[in-house]
């Protein structure tokens, strides 16, 4: 029990780092206007169509250099089906541009994107009727957790025989709020478990998807649709190039399959740090859609891989850790700030077998996260002399997302005389959901301290020590994915 407690305190402690949260360092942003300033002094001798500039990611406190070529003419001649280096840079930088937390500033006399604004960027290349989506929850009376935040752009482009439109999508990934990163782990089973317990989910079509990436797609999809219907000429050939970093490149793994399909589109799919979308046979069939992913990186290896899930299309996994050119070549890249990096790349450790191991003995299969068993290992137990203690503490747990994943009662201690005990037996669901609450409001730590059994802490040692050794941020952060972008081919 100390044990878990010791672990819990830690993960409370780095709970905001994952959660990918911050504020803005005056100096910090000083210094990349500063950079931007002379970069943009600077454009004159840039080629047409290539743009240079800095991305600065307040959420992680990093800022690094971008330099890209990008012709949205030459997307109508480009095979789709060929992987380009190009397309790829450009896609790392606007996916990284959808969070609310960073800016991109690129070499344009005009004012640069900002935090709060995500549509700027797009303005200043060309694109017309660029628009932020962001779902809320109140907009849905079911599944209230899978939503997202998204920006459609669009160029017409017209030549002196045909009439073409060049629709983008750049998904943004988790935000802080305690609904993303409940859907993250909501990966549904096609089971009375699962049923049973979390209702029906009227769109959840196709059961092959993680349950919580597949709904948030189908809504963005909607609105694509939308948009295309509206703002877009009925005339012209459709190209979409589709992005998006961590739960936005899920969601953008799983557009791609849909619009590879689509007769109307001719699709780009590029995405970075891509969790596991799906246990379709056919997943790795698709040909428009190349995932890029750090193997250093544990948000690549979720859902786990013995639930039977991988990835659409594609996927270029290289570890920087375990590559020296790369390892060097990222720190170079966040030479701008070294009075704060130390110019070791730290890995999350999911590179190493025993990493992901602990993540799979989890769960033996999809139907099992949503089963509570008798069995020793998750039996939940919380004991306090202060009865009143764990009545707040059950409260809690019956008001949140958390209770029909358990059957916990309080009781007299018959192992600990004079104290009580909030037990019973609970599902790995009930864990996975327990951490999310953790990570959005570490006041809720209390929650973790009643599960004990190696199965779990095992697991969650391996995910705490990546966020204290601050691995899961470099391995994860979107300046990662910008290097591998510009380094990696086919």
């Amino acid at each position: 029990m100390k044990k878990n407690i010791k672990l819990a305190g830690i993960f409370a402690a780095s709970a905001l780092t994952l959660a990918f949260s911050g504020c803005s360092n005056d100096s910090q942003e000083q210094n990349a206007l500063f950079r931007y300033n002379e970069l943009n002094a600077k454009a004159s001798l840039l080629s047409e169509n290539r743009y240079s500039g800095i991305m600065q990611d307040f959420g992680t406190n990093t800022y690094y250099p971008v330099d890209f070529t990008f012709s949205p003419e030459s997307l109508f001649q480009m095979d789709n089906k060929v992987y380009s280096k190009d397309i790829a840079k450009f896609a790392a930088c606007i996916s990284a541009d959808a969070y609310d937390t960073t800016s991109l500033y690129l070499n344009f006399k005009s004012s640069p994107a900002s935090a709060s604004d995500n549509v700027t960027i797009y303005k200043s290349l060309g694109f017309a009727d660029a628009e932020q989506f962001r779902f809320a929850s109140s907009d849905f009376s079911e599944d209230i957790n899978d939503i997202s935040n998204f920006v459609l752009s669009h160029k017409n482009i017209k030549t002196d025989t045909k009439e073409y439109e060049l629709i983008i999508a750049a998904i943004q990934g988790t935000n802080s709020s305690i609904e993303q990163w409940t859907s993250n782990f909501d990966i549904g089973a096609d089971s009375s478990e699962y049923t049973s317990k979390t209702g029906f989910h009227p769109e959840w079509t196709d059961k092959n998807y993680h349950k919580g990436f597949y709904v948030a797609s189908s809504r963005v999809n909607e609105k694509i649709n939308d948009y295309v219907a509206t703002k877009i000429s009925p005339s012209a050939e459709k190209i979409i190039l589709i992005t998006g970093h961590s739960r936005g490149a899920a969601i953008a793994n799983i557009l791609g399959a849909i619009y590879e399909k689509s007769p109307e589109f001719k699709s780009f799919t590029y995405t970075f740090a891509t969790p596991n979308t799906t246990v379709a046979s056919d997943a790795a069939d698709y040909k428009t859609i190349f995932n890029i992913v750090n193997k250093d990186d544990v948000v690549r290896a979720i859902p786990q891989e013995n639930l039977g899930f991988s990835k659409n299309g594609k996927t270029l996994l290289v570890s920087i850790s375990q590559n020296d050119s790369l390892s060097k070549k990222w720190y170079y890249l966040c030479s701008l700030e070294r009075e704060t990096i130390t110019g070791f790349y730290e890995s999350s450790g999911a590179e190493k077998e025993s990493t992901i191991e602990a993540l799979e003995l989890v769960a033996e299969n999809r139907s099992a996260v949503y089963t509570i068993s008798s069995d020793k290992n998750d039996r939940y137990c919380k004991t306090s002399k202060n009865k009143s203690e764990l009545e707040a503490l059950k409260i809690k747990i019956d008001s949140s997302e958390l209770s029909q994943f358990a059957n916990l009662s309080i009781k007299e201690s018959t192992e600990t005389p004079g104290s009580f005990e909030l037990s019973g037996f609970f599902c790995p669901q009930f864990y996975f959901n327990a951490v999310c609450s953790m990570i959005t409001n570490p006041g809720n730590i209390s929650i973790l301290e009643g599960i004990t059994s190696k199965k779990y802490l095992s697991s969650a040692e391996k995910l705490i020590t990546a966020v204290v050794t601050d691995g899961i941020v470099k391995s994860h952060c979107t300046a990662s994915y910008y290097l591998l972008a510009d380094n990696l081919s086919l």
